[in-house]
């Protein structure tokens, strides 16, 4: 993430809380697994994709950059570091929290283990631990070369097997050219299968990508718009929509019945049955939900509208307390019907940035958890 908050994160000291939480989170592999339910929360919580997090069991497991991973309950009763030594003080690779992430940690949950993506000078792998414990292990390593060419990409795992989704290079016609892909690893073998190459070489397109159930849509979006979709059981590729002109957009949501993408003035929906496309709000965005659209007015004010435009709730950052006078958004995501989003003073004086989050519909924003900036 490009902004002076990632970048500042990664000398942070210690955490300042605002709300009182349980020291730092400690828990046991879970016994039970349940991935539809890790698939259905998920979803719901990158509505906004712009941030590296994944929620699971009514807790979010997050980077904002930085070398920390932090967790935060939805309902606001706990937070901090992904951390639970005694005393720690979270200010070096010795701390539980601690993860050598080079861009975008791509937070994954499998099995009662947390997974993501990290390394450096030509040392990338696939990290996974027991959630706030020092139960880590390496999963599979990648060589400097294809880590180059494909870092920011989307992954999820599912009945052992590693995906990775995006945009990067791939050879076509002994050249590397700007490629959408798809890539199966097994986790056991570590053998990697590319499953689905598109040339996007001199087509502005940027990647766009979302799991849907047993499904990965991969949206190729610039001028034009392309989604494809990626059946995880069988397979099988099969074109959702193939439409001109439409512009670019830069988040995507799959559901059930519908895709929605967010775009510089508008919230649209897609049909995938029909490949149909419709706006659902016009205007720009932060976040949304399947209900409401959190937009920003100006540094210290935001405003949510539900999907008809119509004012639904107002706030400032003086209503909870926050003295700071102007700020950066950075989206998060939504689940429970929350929206989630930090709020970075961009001002010298205050040393913490801020996990907020909204309840459209009461009009209700909380803060969550304050996270140091250095």
């Amino acid at each position: 993430m490009k902004n002076s908050f990632v970048k500042t994160l990664a000398v942070c000291l210690c955490l300042v809380m605002l709300l009182p939480i349980c020291g730092c989170r400690n828990e046991e592999t879970e016994a039970l697994w349940d991935e539809a339910k890790y698939v259905r929360e998920n979803a719901r919580l990158n509505a906004a994709g712009a941030m590296d997090a994944v929620v699971y069991d009514g807790i979010i497991y997050y980077y904002v950059g930085g070398p920390y991973l932090y967790y935060a309950a939805v309902d606001g009763s706990e937070a901090g570091p992904l951390c639970s030594k005694p005393e720690c003080t979270h200010d070096s690779p010795s701390c539980g929290a601690y993860a050598n992430i080079v861009l975008n940690a791509q937070l994954m949950m499998y099995n009662g283990r947390l997974y993501w993506l990290e390394g450096d000078a030509g040392n990338y792998k696939l990290v996974s631990a027991v959630p706030g414990s020092s139960d880590r292990s390496v999963e599979q390593r990648y060589e400097a070369a294809f880590w180059g060419s494909h870092m920011g990409c989307y992954s999820t795992i599912s009945n052992g097997m590693l995906y990775l989704a995006g945009k990067g290079l791939e050879i076509h016609d002994g050249e590397p050219k700007e490629s959408a892909y798809i890539y199966v690893q097994d986790l056991g073998s570590g053998e990697m299968e590319l499953v689905f190459d598109r040339d996007i070489d001199g087509l502005c397109m940027n990647a766009l990508v979302k799991r849907h159930g047993d499904t990965i849509y991969l949206a190729m979006t610039g001028e034009d718009l392309r989604i494809i979709a990626f059946d995880m059981k069988t397979r099988e590729v099969s074109e959702v929509a193939a439409l001109n002109g439409v512009g670019e957009y830069f988040d995507m949501t799959a559901e059930d019945d519908r895709i929605v993408l967010r775009g510089d003035a508008s919230i649209d929906e897609l049909d995938p049955a029909t490949g149909t496309l419709k706006k659902l709000y016009r205007g720009e965005s932060l976040l949304n939900n399947d209900k409401a659209v959190l937009d920003v007015v100006d540094m210290t004010h935001l405003e949510c509208f539900d999907l008809d435009n119509d004012l639904i709730g107002e706030w400032c950052f003086e209503d909870a307390g926050l003295t700071f006078t102007e700020s950066g958004k950075i989206p998060l995501g939504c689940v429970d019907g929350k929206l989630f989003f930090l709020a970075e003073p961009l001002s010298d004086d205050p040393n913490v940035g801020y996990l907020i989050s909204c309840v459209p519909e009461e009009n209700r924003f909380e803060v969550v958890q304050a996270i140091p900036r250095g």
